[in-house]
Formats: C-alpha cells, sequence, structure tokens
C-alpha cells in the first residue's frame, strides 16, 4: 500500500521499519536527532538490526536544498548552489540498465547547479557552459540504494514519458 505524508516523523525508526521504499520531495527542512537516525538506519540496513533489510530511497528535484544535514547531502550525492532561471534543458542519456529505451528529450525546467559527493552513476545529465551537469543518479549507500532526480521544478517534467519511464524502472528495481 502507498502512504503519502507531510510528516517526517515517518522516518523515526519504529515507523520507517514498515516501509519498502522512500520517496522524498522537500525543501527547507532540518531532521530531528531521531528522524536522521531513523532515516540513515533504514538506508543502511542492518540484517541484524531492528530494521533488517535496507530501505531505498528515491528524492527528487528540491530534495537537495536547505535540509541542513551533511551527511544527508553526502547520502544523496549533492547539495544544491543555486540554479539559472527556467529555461530549455537538453536531456542526455547515459548507457545503463535504468535507461535502456529512453530516449533524449528537452524540457523546460531548473537547471540544480551543485556541489556533488561522489560515487554516483550518472543516468541522466546535460551540456551547460562546457561543463557536464548530472541531472539523476543512482548510487548505493551502506546495502541501500539511492535515486536522485535533479529535475522538477513543474509539474510538466513528471508527465514527460522519458521521466516516467525512468522512475517507474527505479521504483521496479528498489521493491524486488
Amino acid at each position: 500500500h502507498l502512504t503519502f505524508s507531510t510528516n517526517k516523523d515517518f522516518l523515526i525508526l519504529q515507523k520507517i521499519k514498515e516501509f519498502d521504499l522512500i520517496i522524498f520531495m522537500t525543501t527547507n527542512h532540518k531532521f530531528t536527532k531521531k528522524q536522521e537516525n531513523g532515516l540513515k538506519e533504514a538506508i543502511i540496513g542492518t540484517p541484524w538490526g531492528i530494521i533488517g533489510k535496507p530501505i531505498n530511497f528515491i528524492a527528487l528535484h528540491g530534495a537537495t536544498t536547505n535540509i541542513a544535514s551533511e551527511w544527508y547531502y553526502k547520502m544523496i550525492g549533492a547539495k544544491l548552489l543555486t540554479h539559472p532561471p527556467i529555461f530549455k534543458i537538453k536531456i542526455e542519456i547515459n548507457k545503463h540498465i535504468f535507461t535502456e529505451n529512453l530516449k533524449e528529450f528537452e524540457i523546460d525546467d531548473e537547471l540544480y547547479l551543485m556541489e556533488y559527493y561522489l560515487p554516483f552513476d550518472t543516468l541522466l545529465f546535460t551540456n551547460y557552459n562546457n561543463f557536464k551537469i548530472p541531472l539523476a543518479w543512482i548510487k548505493n549507500y551502506g546495502l541501500g540504494k539511492v535515486f536522485y532526480l535533479a529535475l522538477g521544478h513543474n509539474k510538466e517534467t513528471f508527465q514527460n514519458e522519458t521521466i516516467k519511464k525512468l522512475i517507474n524502472n527505479i521504483i521496479l528495481d528498489f521493491t524486488k
């Protein structure tokens, strides 16, 4: 079943263990110690601990803005520094199991310019001022997996067929 909530107390260890996957889209948030510790324990996964198998994590767009947790940014793989005004971005695709049969496209969106915490496998990227800018990636964190999509300022991003296929591929893999 699905649970939608703006209550971040779902991240507390006793509650988070009920979930198989977390999809997180927020901005301007400070975690309480209990929330941060619950999320950390869930993603890292401890087969011998309270959580058991890791709970995989999908973070969308603003989930890298003003979170006030260096651990969280390192787990996601980036922290927002700034972004230019919305403009048409050409999206290119790296070859990966999650991007099979996806086609390059253009979209009007914010281009997040970030401080990156490697390693991660870039799935989508664009070229901006002669720099290759990652837009979506996947990485391991402990025993868990993390996916981040920097695009998503407008609802049109989530209506885009390529974005929908990519997120669906990730969800199917993350909930096996």
